[in-house]
């Protein structure tokens, strides 16, 4: 499976401007938040896909929660580079299909299709998916799909001359309200819940012949759509291609670099050879590849650790385990029990609706920097990036994806930067979360950051430096006095993005005797009573002086007076 995110053609969404005519301000908010905006019908410009999957969510929200595949079913048949005249020139709707499944990697490259026969029907599946992700499907992904089953019933209906009505429909997500415009789009009333989207006619409809075939356009059509592809395949990365191989299999049991290259048809040594060229090795795939799965595993299902270890490729329990503690700093077992309290005191819930680059966004630094410019200035770039508390640990996690190669950074540098790829950043900045820049939040932040420095500076940890900015930004979001549950949260989040143990454990309430621990629970208790005892200043900077040796308390006390000072409503 691709791990590459869709990014539509403007041209494709401008029906958008037809459907909310009436509604100026709903369109400004398109625009203006995600990039939304009115192009020629040959215009090639495209959305960024991170812009793309919250533009849907949004919509989602506003209570129109099927405007894409409203869109499906709007769209000109005889548009999209030709792709669907060219299906409607085969012979039969079997063959037409059969193309479809081979061009499906340039259609749908964050997901799968698939052709199932049956007895007297057959199934059209196709299947959202994020790579990485065990867990649920992104909505926003599953949105996008659900137009997919739109539009490849308009297909069929096209190149075979005539609506064709299927037999049942299937959805991964429930159907929501207003769900009778898709069932009216799909003409069947479709079973939601199901492991994957799905379209299924009878049998007898799939060797029919169609009115348009023609064996010469057919043919002369297929050369010029190779060549398109051939330019594709040689742009694929060879990471990719193992990721692909690595999803096919039953369990990772036999994954091996010989396995691997005799899958790829290659010898074990050009495979070796290729992955240097892309900066990683098969075990650091491998590993980067079962630390994700695992991850979102343990925190999204109830999947037993026995089954994940055989799945993995380890031999035992007691081995799943350990590698698990080596990613992620704390056992699995212990990241599910977090996952579970956190979820039922709302603690997660509130840090992760805002952290996980799901909503909209306010204009900032960055964003302007990243707009319209080829070429940004990279300090500037870089030093903006370290400076988001939201961003910088998530493009962090990013890079130990096995999409990047599995490698495990300990802080943004130019060789991350180049790494990741300039489309990819904007895709990723576009799609940052607003975060309330109430006063308190703002003071928060700055307070964090500034005893963190303090501390941090003299003791060299980036890690540091990232954990305190997680602690003040949740402690600002949630408003809790609990600082050991907020503490989980940023820690739990850090370890569902990816980020190194080594990073994580300053959070980690295991390392709760370390010296790094113990100032961040002082300080934010610390500043947590200040708040409500403004008096107890004197007493508080004494006991917090043991962590800054050399300070002067009363420079200490000077500091937090002047912290104190911000936080006052």
């Amino acid at each position: 499976m691709s791990e590459q995110d869709h990014s539509p053609e403007l041209r494709h969404l401008q029906p958008l401007y037809q459907r909310y005519a009436a509604k100026p301000e709903l369109l400004f908010q398109l625009e203006q938040q995600f990039g939304l905006r009115r192009v020629a019908a040959n215009d090639p410009a495209k959305l960024p896909a991170q812009a793309a999957l919250q533009l849907s969510e949004y919509l989602y929200q506003q209570g129109d929660p099927h405007a894409m595949a409203w869109i499906a079913s709007q769209l000109d048949m005889a548009a999209g580079d030709g792709i669907v005249y060219y299906l409607r020139s085969a012979m039969t709707l079997r063959q037409a299909l059969g193309e479809l499944h081979r061009l499906g990697p340039t259609l749908f490259p964050d997901g799968n299709l698939a052709l199932e026969i049956g007895r007297d029907r057959f199934q059209i599946r196709v299947q959202a998916g994020d790579g990485d992700s065990a867990g649920p499907v992104r909505l926003g992904r599953a949105l996008r799909y659900e137009a997919v089953l739109v539009w490849l019933r308009r297909v069929i209906g096209y190149i075979t001359g005539q609506p064709q009505v299927p037999l049942s429909a299937a959805l991964q997500q429930p159907l929501q309200a207003a769900g009778s415009e898709l069932v009216e789009w799909l003409g069947v009333v479709p079973e939601t819940g199901s492991p994957h989207f799905a379209l299924a006619y009878p049998l007898a409809l799939l060797d029919s012949a169609l009115p348009g075939s023609s064996t010469a356009l057919h043919l002369g059509l297929r050369a010029a759509l190779d060549q398109r592809l051939s330019v594709l395949r040689r742009s694929a990365s060879v990471i990719s291609e193992v990721l692909g191989w690595l999803d096919s299999l039953p369990n990772l049991q036999e994954a091996s670099l010989a396995a691997a290259a005799a899958a790829q048809h290659v010898a074990s040594s050009t495979l070796r050879r290729q992955l240097a060229q892309e900066g990683t090795h098969f075990t650091q795939l491998l590993n980067a590849y079962r630390k994700a799965y695992a991850v979102r595993a343990i925190v999204n299902t109830d999947e037993k650790p026995d089954t994940l270890a055989f799945y993995l490729g380890y031999a035992e329990r007691s081995v799943f385990e350990r590698a698990f503690r080596q990613w992620c700093g704390l056992s699995p077992m212990r990241c599910r029990r977090m996952a579970r309290e956190l979820g039922t005191a709302g603690s997660w819930d509130t840090l992760s609706a805002v952290a996980t680059l799901g909503g909209t966004w306010q204009q900032s630094s960055l964003q302007t920097l990243l707009q319209g410019q080829e070429r940004p200035d990279p300090s500037l770039l870089l030093a903006l990036l370290r400076q988001d508390p939201v961003l910088h640990p998530y493009l962090l996690g990013m890079l130990c994806l096995p999409r990047f190669g599995g490698q495990e950074p300990d802080v943004l540098d130019d060789v991350a930067m180049t790494r990741l790829g300039l489309p990819l950043l904007r895709d990723v900045v576009h799609g940052r979360p607003s975060v309330p820049s109430s006063p308190r939040m703002l003071a928060l932040q700055q307070a964090g950051r500034t005893l963190a420095s303090w501390y941090g500076t003299a003791r060299d940890r980036d890690g540091m430096l990232l954990a305190a900015e997680w602690q003040w930004l949740g402690l600002a979001l949630c408003d809790a006095g609990d600082i050991v549950a907020l503490r989980r949260a940023s820690l739990l989040l850090l370890v569902y993005w990816g980020l190194p143990a080594g990073l994580l454990q300053p959070l980690n309430d295991e390392g709760r005797s370390s010296d790094e621990a113990r100032f961040l629970r002082d300080c934010g208790a610390a500043l947590l009573q200040l708040q409500r005892e403004p008096g107890q200043l004197a007493a508080i900077s004494r006991a917090l002086a043991i962590h800054f040796p050399g300070l002067a308390q009363r420079v200490l006390e000077e500091r937090l007076a002047l912290l104190l000072d911000e936080l006052a409503p």
